[in-house]
């Protein structure tokens, strides 16, 4: 299954290192791709794609939104 995550913080980093472990091809998208906590879970689970925000959600067959409010993404 292919699986769009945006967001890359507890819920969608955790979410997507079990998903691809599970064997899926996951594809997170960030407002920023080198941001601490996009790194943090490609450092969990390398195989994991990276992309801006809108790239992953058309091919996806499933997208989970898991946004930091922006007071907390600081």
């Amino acid at each position: 299954m292919k699986i769009a995550i945006i967001g890359a913080g507890n819920v969608g980093g955790a979410l997507a290192a079990r998903w691809h472990q599970a064997g899926h091809t996951v594809v997170v998208g960030s407002r920023d791709a080198n941001s601490p906590k996009v790194q943090k879970t490609l450092t969990i689970e390398p195989g994991i794609a990276t992309t801006g925000i809108a790239e992953p959600i058309r091919p996806a067959d499933v997208v989970l939104i898991a946004p930091l409010p922006r007071s907390f993404s600081h």
